[in-house]
């Protein structure tokens, strides 16, 4: 088994796993006090990236039938996402306040279902891609109009028509996208660029289904993720003693509980904090929670991994993430 583990981490493509942990750690940031023109930059681009490095890594001959397909995502989603839910509502009832991240979880997996129908149906027409392609369409523009009217569906399923969008861009560009590299200095380049031409418009924003500006800012959100992606293979030049590339390829690989438990984390951080200190929004006591957090999520996710891979989506007969 273990030398089945060294392979299997051997050949997988870490780019991606770094970029994951970029992503997820940008989320935690997202949802603390920052400055507008921060959080504006995060939020161009963040959850798009996750739906888009899914895309990726969709592979419809895996399964036999939807049947299989579905219970493959209900364990690796689903059953987390309750388990995420009822700590949520917990903290609902203590804290006055809920995880705003969960959304994420019924929506990748609405996504992922109608996707899988969708090139199921098409795989014998003639212009299947195309066919395909139109239909993702026009789900995105009823996910436009949903937006538009204010449309709310329960589960935030009225993000789907958006998510299909970078998901459908995942799947058909995932070859390209396996394959694409820069230099340091043209990446920091990129970065820059991107950061003055996001910072005059709107901000787009999933959770609130507020997609920006139509078109324009879904085009930036792809680019956003590409330059991120572009990052976490220079990243992956680095030295595999490197404390930071350890860092976002343990987030990577363990984003799932992150989403479910780090911002419950935060919350109770400053419920208590508010009984000792006047002022729970100060720099000093934001890093300490911070990095609080980080350290016992890193604990939390080895303890899970060994006792109840389950919580994490993870199961037996599945390649355990390293932690």
């Amino acid at each position: 088994m273990t030398e089945i583990k060294s392979n299997y981490f051997k050949n997988r493509d870490l780019s991606f796993d770094i970029a994951k942990g970029m992503g997820i750690f940008l989320m935690v940031i997202g949802h603390t006090s920052i400055p507008k023109f921060v959080s504006s930059w995060i939020y161009s681009f963040h959850m798009p990236l996750f739906f888009l490095i899914s895309g990726i890594f969709f592979n419809p001959t895996k399964y036999s039938s939807l049947l299989s397909f579905l219970i493959a995502k209900s364990r690796s989603l689903l059953i987390p996402y309750i388990i995420y839910l009822l700590v949520s509502e917990l903290l609902k009832l203590t804290c006055n306040t809920d995880n705003v991240t969960l959304w994420f979880l019924p929506v990748l997996f609405v996504t992922e279902i109608v996707f899988y129908v969708i090139i199921n149906l098409t795989a014998k027409v003639k212009c299947k891609h195309q066919l395909c392609i139109f239909i993702i369409t026009i789900l995105a523009l009823i996910g436009y109009l949903f937006s538009l009217r204010g449309v709310r569906i329960p589960f935030d399923l009225q993000n789907v028509g958006h998510a299909l969008i970078y998901y459908t861009f995942g799947y058909y560009f995932n070859g390209w996208l396996k394959k694409i590299c820069t230099t340091f200095w043209k990446v920091i380049l990129m970065i820059v660029t991107y950061t003055i031409v996001v910072l005059f418009l709107p901000n787009l924003d999933m959770l609130s289904n507020y997609w920006g500006i139509f078109i324009i800012s879904q085009i930036l959100a792809i680019v956003g993720t590409i330059i991120i992606i572009l990052s976490a293979r220079i990243i992956c030049t680095w030295n595999d003693r490197n404390p930071l590339l350890s860092f976002f390829k343990w987030a990577g690989r363990n984003s799932i509980i992150l989403v479910g438990f780090s911002i419950p984390f935060i919350t109770v951080c400053n419920k208590v904090g508010g009984y000792f200190i006047e002022d729970t929004h100060t720099i000093w006591f934001s890093v300490i929670k911070h990095i609080a957090m980080w350290i016992t999520m890193y604990y939390l996710s080895g303890f899970f991994l060994k006792y109840a891979p389950w919580i994490m989506g993870k199961y037996s007969n599945r390649i355990p993430s390293k932690y």
